[in-house]
């Protein structure tokens, strides 16, 4: 006779030993990214509010009408930059018409008639808008969008 040990054992390895057929579900995902977003920079000419500071000027441009969060801070102390930014966002280059930015965490739209790029009139294939840093050190901008 085999006592309860044996068979709990035996039924241990017989379970091991045996093969089977195993099942899955393929999982999938689709990750979506904004197609033809770019920023470029460039020196150009000096700040609105003080012409003896150059300014540096980012253009964002993006196949829709997105919404950025920008992100200021100083290197040194990780603080909020307090300096003057300013951005741009009426579809011109025209730089003494942007807007100053305040400190602290910001949210910014490529342009500032709040559409979806294909209801926008006159049809334009992609948005512009720059943001204006001063050609100074110790400043971290993070621009992050959808």
């Amino acid at each position: 006779m085999i006592d309860k040990r044996h068979f709990i054992l035996f039924v241990l390895i017989l379970l091991l030993s045996s093969s089977g057929t195993v099942m899955g579900q393929f999982v999938s995902f689709r990750l979506e990214l904004p197609a033809g977003v770019s920023f470029k920079s460039k020196v150009i000419g000096p700040n609105p509010e003080n012409p003896d500071q150059q300014m540096i000027w980012i253009e964002m441009v993006a196949n829709e009408n997105l919404t950025v969060l920008l992100d200021l801070r100083e290197v040194d102390s990780g603080k909020f930059y307090d300096g003057l930014v300013y951005f741009l966002n009426d579809g011109t280059v025209n730089f003494a018409q942007a807007e100053i930015v305040s400190q602290g965490n910001q949210t910014l739209q490529l342009d500032n008639r709040g559409m979806l790029i294909r209801n926008l009139e006159p049809f334009a294939n992609s948005l512009h808008a720059w943001l204006g840093l001063p050609a100074t050190k110790g400043i971290v901008a993070k621009i992050e969008y959808p």
